[in-house]
């Protein structure tokens, strides 16, 4: 509680505002001369002294009462009556510093007194200090709640006299409550850029009357923008959240835009880009309820223009800067909508269009970024802004660069180079003359791309700015690269590395020059450059990994220059370990890179589960010893390849025995990887049979299809490029004339196979783990000199990585183990008998019990030898045993079948239709239960979609059915026996409920390696947008839906992704597969001919109906499909390829089980519909009656049996012998 003091008739006069003021020339003081007396008497004696000046103060004899209180402080100087009573008096008299003075004596004394802090509001606002004043008049109202009305007037009038407060202000002011009137001041304050007082103001009137919303709500409002103004962010925030609490109880819609829009830009400052977002769509949203509520299409006055054109322009910066391109898009063209109807056209819509046309751009729709931009332009011209005019031209010529003009890009580059030089920007001409020479980098016009960036390095000396120098030497560097000519490169990115490391907080572009410089080292042939090489991509991976990981925690697209960056250092410190003779430290690099993509695959799975869940994470590996201990749970030898422009690694390792090789194949002429797609081209033969390609496109369209089409569009009619071409075929025919014609087979198996052939003498199974253009090569078609295939000399499989490979085997060994725990769900009796990785014998369970150890082991050496001597076990699933012969072992098959049958005697029904035996003993009967496979096979194809789709943020309608994909689906059924799922019937979540219980899956419809998606018919509860497209989510079952269900699938097929254009197959999507529990997955790596297709499915599950390996089906097919005439090319029977292990599959074998829980399904419902289980019927007790009952019941029978003894005569005498020997047997025992 505040400690109130009773006033002297002083301050009562001063507080009531009735004391009239008068002059006093000056003060004395009677402290000389004064005796020393006693306590009773001081107290006595100031009272007398107080007592008088009070009554010479109430005759306004103001200086006798001067004179009075003094004596009085001389004898006690903290007495606070005395005190506020003097102060009171030289108030009076206009003395108001010496009032101040008692009054801060006074407060110093005892602040909380409120008399002490009014008396000095008093004297500071009469020596016109407003702002002290105020806040003394805050301190006084804090300890005097009793008069508050009177201290807030107090209050109002120096706030008014400090603001100048107009008349309406005055009038707002009249009759309302103190809190109102607080309120006003602060905001009266706030507007005068008084911040501090406004606070304190605001602070106070909301302790006030806390329960007064309504006016609390403008309050907060205010204090929290008088905090923003003041940059303490913190709480700003605070209070604008607390006001837009106050605003959504109250449903005010004004004071909630408000708090939307300062909490958006507080977020912007801190740089929370997200959440700004999320304050402005929901500020967006009230407008958008605005709107909906007008009828006239009217705004309420503070939805105003300016406050529209804010929002869409702020959202579509911050859209930017989370690089999510499509909604900055969408804002920016409301923005310019908005702009168009404002008054403030003129001057703000040029920069839309250019705002609009940039965006345009980013999501690579360049016809109407070249709309924008030519808007742009014209607007700039109409107003005569030079400035703006060179933006425009260089935007012209930036897009006309990407769509490959080079002859518009040029001109309009050299109009703003000219531009720029007429309104002497420096800046602008560098731009410029960097844009021309990248023009002619491009044209491959080496001269004069480095004639342009020569002048761009002089210009930007000019500038004097290391950042453009920087970039200049990096061009330079980049022209010398493409010429093939290292060392001038190295020189220029050196250069550029001393420039950047004067520039302070740009570690970018500091690690950018110093990844060139370790790119152009590794090409050196000197072991120190290879090893500053080494340390310089030591330092480097680590910071691209981190900064990506960044852009991935943030949910926000990773820009592309980081991950080839990334890619780069991977791949020269592989080649600088190899040439450093660091082999193994080489390997676990190019696997590294590996892992790192499959762990974003992982990711997605299991930040869903929790903490403690254990997924493939944990089976991440990073020493070559664990990469070698992978490989050793299988039997195949693994070749691991890695490909640069310069380089082609291959690493060999054998089961057991690690890494035995490694090959380092440099590029003499030709980049590697520009020859491997060469090679492919060759193979693949689209110019010459485009004519006979009549195939579905099942492909979605690219996110640069329009770019693609445009480019090709322009270098048609590019002379230049036309020349560059015919002398690049002229070259070609030279080449040809001159060699030996060396077939595409032949160039690929002597590239990837030829170099560690000696190496895999005796080797039957090879396990290709590609790289880059290598993963678009369909493995089973190289073949050598001699002309004999790779797959008659090995099985061949392919693998994305060992990371996939260690899920694969881990999740081998879990099912084996699951198996001897009596997991009636193992798909063993889908594998024949075979060798594992520890050259032991494995025999499916379900032989064990009729197929004794001593008959099986004529059957392992037979497979042993393909591999080893012999095999040291035979093992029963995963029950391994030693073989040494045992006298049981030693019986005759005909005893062991004797004694097998034996044991069934007391069988009721001898088997099920799964060959379960259910037994009887005693009068026991077993429970009969079915024990069926829960294999399954899914036949997915021509969804139904909607006419319009969302796609890379436009619309796409889907040109019609695709009518060869139901034809496909309806034969590939008809081949397993089940019914496809196609049409209406093909929804996403439906497919995502079969999928987890597929065990062969056959998809054909459309989809995206780009995007790695599968396209399918949107869920039954999603809803359309108000255009009425569906977004992506709703119709495409891509990777994080993948990996968000458990699949047990053997084989996937994705008869998908292909179409008119060629589409390089990205294995994110098969990755997916088997990362999510599949074995094995076939991709088609470019299209062929319908009919062709169709034939090569026919014979491929035909192949597999009594049960094979894939690949031998795979193998069947494609030699068949070669025997037609019309497919003798290997560009029509050579695209399919398998990923993941060579799994065995038996067709017949999945349809026994689906027609085993067909019946299963169909008993179900039967044995539900009865009161008894009829399988199961339970035996009925033996009764034991006396023998008044037996009697008659045996007169009874002996009566029916002799009435029919002509029929049976042999029936009573042996029943008479069975009677009697009964007798006889009883009468022993007793």
């Amino acid at each position: 509680m505040s400690t109130t003091l009773p006033l002297s008739p002083a301050v009562a006069a001063v507080v009531s505002g009735q004391m009239r003021s008068v002059s006093i020339g000056s003060l004395y003081s009677i402290a000389e001369s004064s005796e020393p007396i006693s306590e009773n008497d001081e107290i006595q004696r100031v009272n007398e002294l107080q007592t008088k000046g009070d009554t010479a103060f109430q005759n306004k004899d103001y200086l006798e009462a001067i004179k009075f209180y003094s004596e009085a402080l001389e004898i006690d100087g903290q007495k606070v009556e005395v005190l506020s009573a003097r102060a009171a008096v030289y108030l009076e008299v206009r003395q108001y510093d010496l009032a101040q003075r008692d009054a801060e004596q006074l407060v110093k004394i005892n602040p909380l007194i409120p008399q002490g802090h009014y008396l000095l509001a008093v004297s500071l606002d009469n020596q016109s200090q407003y702002d002290k004043a105020i806040t003394s008049f805050l301190s006084a109202l804090d300890h005097d709640a009793e008069h508050a009305e009177q201290l807030v007037d107090n209050i109002t009038v120096v706030a008014s006299n400090l603001c100048n407060f107009n008349d309406d202000v005055i009038k707002t002011l009249e009759d309302v409550s103190p809190l109102q009137k607080l309120a006003e001041v602060g905001i009266q304050l706030h507007s005068v850029n008084h911040h501090d007082l406004c606070i304190e103001v605001l602070l106070r009137a909301i302790k006030l009357q806390p329960e007064e919303t309504k006016y609390n709500i403008q309050a907060t409002a205010t204090l929290a923008s008088s905090y923003l103004t003041l940059k303490d962010l913190t709480r700003a925030k605070h209070y604008f959240l607390q006001c837009l609490t106050l605003a959504m109880k109250e449903n005010n819609t004004e004071y909630e835009s408000k708090c939307y829009v300062n909490l958006a830009n507080i977020h912007l400052l801190e740089n929370d880009i997200q959440q700004s977002i999320a304050y402005y769509e929901k500020l967006a949203a009230i407008g958008n309820d605005l709107k909906a509520q007008s009828r006239d299409g009217s705004f309420p006055t503070y939805w105003s223009m300016e406050l529209r054109c804010a929002l869409h322009q702020n959202l579509s910066v911050a859209y930017k800067e989370v690089r999510n391109y499509p909604r900055a898009l969408h804002h920016a063209l409301l923005y310019v909508e908005l702009v168009k109807n404002s008054p403030d056209a003129e001057f703000l819509l040029p920069d839309a269009h250019h705002n609009a046309g940039t965006y345009y751009e980013m999501v690579k729709d360049y016809k109407s970024a070249l709309k924008h931009h030519e808007a742009y332009l014209a607007l700039s011209k109409a107003r005569k802004d030079k400035v703006a005019m060179a933006a425009a031209y260089a935007s012209l010529g930036h897009v006309y660069r990407i769509l490959y003009n080079f002859k518009l890009a040029e001109s309009y580059q050299e109009q703003y180079l000219r531009m720029a030089e007429k309104i002497k920007d420096y800046e602008s001409q560098a731009k410029a003359l960097c844009s021309i020479g990248e023009i002619h980098l491009m044209k491959e016009d080496f001269e004069k791309a480095l004639s342009f960036f020569q002048q761009y390095l002089r210009m930007s000396r000019r500038l004097d700015e290391y950042e453009t120098e920087c970039c200049a030497f990096l061009k330079l560097g980049d022209v010398f690269k493409c010429q093939g000519r290292p060392q001038h490169a190295q020189y220029y990115y050196e250069m550029a590395v001393t420039v950047s490391e004067k520039l302070e907080q740009n570690e970018d572009l500091v690690n950018k020059c110093r990844c060139e410089v370790a790119c152009a080292l590794v090409l050196s042939v000197s072991k120190d450059d290879m090893e500053k090489a080494r340390l310089e991509f030591e330092e480097l991976i680590p910071f691209y990994s981190k900064k990506i990981q960044q852009f991935e925690n943030e949910n926000i697209e990773c820009p592309t220059e980081l991950k080839t960056a990334l890619r780069n250092c991977y791949d020269g410190m592989q080649i600088a370990l190899c040439k450093l003779e660091k082999q193994e430290n080489a390997l676990e690099y190019a696997e590294g890179y590996r892992q790192n993509k499959f762990k974003e695959i992982v990711k997605l799975k299991l930040d869903t589960e929790d903490e403690d869940a254990k997924g493939p994470e944990a089976s991440y590996v990073s020493f070559c010893e664990d990469l070698c201990k992978i490989v050793n749970r299988q039997s195949a030898t693994v070749l691991y390849y890695s490909m640069t422009d310069a380089f082609l690694l291959i690493w060999v390792l054998k089961p057991g025995e690690g890494v035995v090789k490694v090959q380092v194949e440099r590029a003499i002429r030709e980049s590697l990887r520009q020859k491997v797609r060469h090679i492919l081209e060759q193979l693949q033969n689209t110019d010459e049979h485009k004519s006979d390609l009549d195939c579905e496109n099942r492909a979605l369209p690219s996110r640069d299809r329009s770019v693609s089409h445009l480019q090709r569009k322009y270098l048609a009619k590019s002379k230049a490029w036309k020349l560059k071409e015919q002398r690049k075929e002229s070259e070609k025919e030279l080449e040809k004339e001159s060699k030996v014609v060396i077939p595409p087979q032949r160039q690929l198996y002597d590239l990837m196979i030829m170099p560690v052939e000696k190496t895999l003498i005796d080797i039957k199974e090879v396990l290709v783990i590609p790289d880059k253009e290598l993963t678009q090569v369909p493995l089973d078609i190289l073949e050598d000199g001699k002309g004999v295939r790779i797959t008659e000399k090995y099985k061949v499989t392919t693998m994305p990585s060992l990371a996939i490979l260690n899920v694969l085997t881990r999740k081998d060994t879990n099912m084996a183990i699951a198996s001897t725990q009596g997991n009636t769900t193992s798909s063993a009796n889908l594998f024949p008998m075979y060798l594992d990785d520890h050259l032991r014998v494995v025999i499916p369970p379900d032989e064990k019990p009729l197929s004794p150890i001593r008959q099986q082991l004529r059957k392992a050496p037979v497979m042993a030898r393909e591999k080893s001597i012999s095999p040291s076990f035979i093992t029963f699933g995963t029950n391994h045993y030693d073989y040494v012969p045992t006298p049981k072992e030693r019986l005759n098959r005909a005893e062991l079948i004797v004694a097998y049958e034996k044991s069934k005697l007391g069988t009721l029904i001898t088997h099920s239709s799964t060959d379960t035996e259910i037994l009887q003993g005693d009068g026991v009967h077993t429970k009969f239960q079915q024990a069926s496979k829960q294999h399954q096979s899914l036949v997915i194809g021509n969804p139904l979609l909607p006419q319009k789709l969302k796609l890379h943020g436009q619309i796409w309608c889907p040109p019609g059915e695709l009518m060869v994909s139901q034809c496909e689906a309806l034969n590939v059924a008809e081949y397993l026996e089940t019914k496809a799922v196609i049409g209406s019937a093909a929804t996403k979540d439906t497919i995502l409920n079969k999928l987890c219980d597929a065990t062969l899956l056959h998809i054909a419809s459309y989809g995206s390696w780009e995007d790695s998606v599968i396209v399918i018919g949107p869920s039954t509860t999603s809803q359309p947008n108000e255009d009425g497209s569906h977004n992506e989510d709703n119709y495409q079952i891509g990777v994080k839906d993948i990996m968000n269900i458990d699949m047990k699938a053997e084989l996937v097929i994705l008869s998908c992704c292909y179409g008119d254009i060629h589409r390089d197959v990205d294995f994110t999507l098969p990755s997916a597969l088997l990362a999510a529990g599949c074995k094995c997955v076939m991709v088609i790596l470019w299209a062929i001919p319908d009919i062709a297709r169709e034939k090569f499915w026919y014979h491929f599950y035909k192949t597999l109906q009594s049960g094979n390996f894939v690949s031998i089906a795979m193998a069947t097919a494609k030699e068949k499909l070669s025997q037609d005439e019309r497919f003798t090319d290997p560009m029509y029977w050579s695209p399919f390829l398998l990923i993941g292990q060579d799994v065995y599959i038996c067709v017949h074998q999945i349809k026994h089980a689906m027609l085993d829980q067909l019946v299963d399904n169909a008993e179900d419902e039967v044995l539900k519909s009865m009161p008894v289980n009829a399988l199961n019927i339970a035996p009925e007790p033996v009764e034991v009656s006396s023998q008044e009952i037996i009697l008659p019941k045996l007169r009874q029978s002996l009566s029916a049996l002799l009435e029919h003894h002509l029929e049976h005569p042999k029936a009573i005498p042996i029943l008479l012998q069975l009677v009697a020997e009964s007798l006889t047997d009883r009468k022993s025992v007793v």
